[in-house]
This record gives structure tokens, C-alpha cells and sequence, in this order.
């Protein structure tokens, strides 16, 4: 018995010194972590993106124009939100109804990933447009918007471009508030060639073709629910899929011509979301999702990456 007591009471001391530990530790990360931390004076409401990967070899890049609804807290000239390795390009305006602002006057820290836009006048608290075009590179490391490739039934290599947002790249591929507490909505285009396909957490909204002579289009995504950041996800690729024959919206994309294998897959996770839903009393689809895409990639950085309406499996 006393052996039994004198157990127990080292691991409540154990217990007591860890947590000590953690809470020392936690304190010190908030603070040092809320010097690195967007100020909030703008925050954003809607994000209406556009993107146009290059997917040709020794070409991995990409153009991106962003007009992002927000909301001016304060008065100031300063705009501040995240952007790595993009490069803006041209003035970047800022207007509503009444005012309009223009800046050319912008720097990125990379320390912090801070894009400070500087205007000559200070901005009124309201609503406005910012908009912005910047450009990128298709990377190779796994973050951000990022490439990989597979060697397809005819032996060829295969290219494809997809995103890993989480927990902070998402300023790698859209400059944003890329902080988790600024959540908005999202709306997103990609041009692409019509032999690929491209998808994003939403629906297809509508494929347009494009007003040039090429070969490509515009694949328009439905709005998103209120989220963050780092949710968001797409990819672009010479895809093929295979539909759950209960619900055609449960989706798995592989690689052209092996949609067929992950058959198991489609069912094992449209029964694990039958009993979520069911343990749970609520339908996915009931907050704002009406599909989700399993989609197999090639290269990640984890096994899996769970985007709302859209899961990436390596």
C-alpha cells in the first residue's frame, strides 16, 4: 500500500512539474509568437482569387491576381498581410464607393512574411477592394503551391501542381491574413489546359473558355463557407475519377486510368463518414459543403491532408 501511495504521488508530482512547465513555456511562446502577429487594423471579409498555373518543365510558375474584400478598424496608411516568395506586380489599388487609393510603395519582410502596403493618405474605416496581382514559383519542396510527377501507364512523366496551406503556407500561393482567427470566404478561378482538370474545396461554379486562341480554360469554384486560410486547397492534373454509387458527390481522383484501384478507399471512407455523420446527428453537407474529393497525389509532405471538401492522400 504504501509502495501504491508513494507511486501515485510521484506521478501527481510529475504531473504538477510538466504542467508548471507547459505553462511557463506557453507563455513565453505567446509572447514572443504575438510579436510576429498581424496588428488586425484590416481584416479581410472575401477573397476572390485567380490563378494560372505554367505547367511545362523548366516553367513552374504561376500568375495570380486577388481582389480581397476588407474592412478598415481604423484609420492608417499601412495595410499589412502575408505574402513568401511572391513577387507583386504593378500598383496595388484599394477603393470602395466613395474613395479610391493607389501604392506602389510596398515591401515584403521575410523575417515575418509581412507585405506592408503604404499609402500617401490615411484610409477611413469601411469596406473596400484591395487588389492585387502578383506571380510565383510552382516549387518543389512540398509547401505552398508545389509540383510533383508519376510515370503514367505509357511511361511518360507526369506533372501536376497541388497546395499544402497548412499550418502557414497559404501566403505562399495568395498573398492573405494567413493567421487562423481571420477567417473569410474564398472564391477561387484556374486557368488550365482542358485536358487537365482542376479542383478546389467547392463545386465546379462553371468552365469557361478562355478569349486567346489556346487551348485552355477557366474553372470556376463555388464560394466557400466562412474559413481560414489554411483550409483552402487545389490542385491541377491529368485526372480521372470514380464516384460512390450511393452518393456521386463522395469522389476519390487518381492518376489517369487508376481510379479503379482505390475502389476500397471510396467505400472504407464513405462508411467512416456515414457513422461520423450518424454518432454526430449532423450531415457534412449541412455546413456548407455539398461534395468531398479523396484526391491520390504522388508527393506530400504528411500522409494526408484533411481540407474542408477536399482530402489529399499520398
Amino acid at each position: 500500500m504504501v509502495t501504491s501511495n508513494l507511486l501515485i504521488s510521484l506521478v501527481i508530482f510529475v504531473i504538477i512539474i510538466l504542467c508548471g512547465i507547459f505553462i511557463q513555456f506557453h507563455a513565453t511562446l505567446s509572447s514572443a509568437s504575438a510579436q510576429n502577429r498581424l496588428p488586425g487594423h484590416f481584416i479581410p471579409v472575401h477573397y476572390t482569387i485567380n490563378i494560372i498555373p505554367y505547367i511545362e518543365e523548366n516553367n513552374f510558375t504561376f500568375d495570380g491576381e486577388s481582389l480581397i474584400l476588407i474592412e478598415a478598424k481604423i484609420e492608417s496608411n499601412i495595410i499589412i498581410l502575408h505574402a513568401k516568395n511572391l513577387q507583386i506586380k504593378g500598383n496595388i489599388t484599394l477603393n470602395n464607393a466613395s474613395n479610391k487609393y493607389e501604392s506602389n510603395n510596398y515591401t515584403i519582410d521575410t523575417k515575418n512574411d509581412f507585405l506592408s502596403i503604404v499609402f500617401n493618405e490615411k484610409i477611413v474605416q469601411g469596406n473596400y477592394t484591395l487588389h492585387l496581382k502578383y506571380c510565383g514559383v510552382i516549387n518543389d519542396n512540398l509547401q505552398g503551391f508545389y509540383r510533383s510527377n508519376y510515370t503514367d501507364t505509357f511511361g511518360d512523366k507526369q506533372w501536376l501542381v497541388s497546395t499544402q496551406l497548412e499550418p502557414n503556407y497559404a501566403r505562399q500561393a495568395f498573398p492573405c491574413w494567413d493567421e487562423p482567427a481571420f477567417k473569410a470566404t474564398f472564391q477561387i478561378s484556374i486557368k488550365h489546359n482542358r485536358r487537365f482538370t482542376a479542383l478546389s474545396n467547392t463545386r465546379f461554379n462553371s468552365i469557361l473558355s478562355t478569349n486567346d486562341s489556346s487551348n485552355h480554360v477557366w474553372t470556376q469554384f463555388e464560394k466557400t463557407p466562412l474559413m481560414s486560410s489554411y483550409l483552402i486547397a487545389f490542385i491541377v492534373g491529368d485526372l480521372d475519377y470514380l464516384a460512390h454509387s450511393e452518393n456521386k458527390t463522395f469522389r476519390i481522383w487518381t492518376r489517369k486510368n487508376a481510379a479503379s484501384r482505390g475502389e476500397m478507399l471510396l467505400s472504407n471512407g464513405f462508411k467512416a463518414l456515414k457513422s461520423l455523420e450518424n454518432f454526430l446527428g449532423m450531415s457534412y453537407q449541412d455546413h456548407g459543403f455539398k461534395k468531398i474529393d479523396l484526391v491520390v497525389i504522388p508527393e506530400m509532405m504528411t500522409f494526408g491532408m484533411e481540407n474542408w471538401g477536399i482530402i489529399f492522400l499520398k
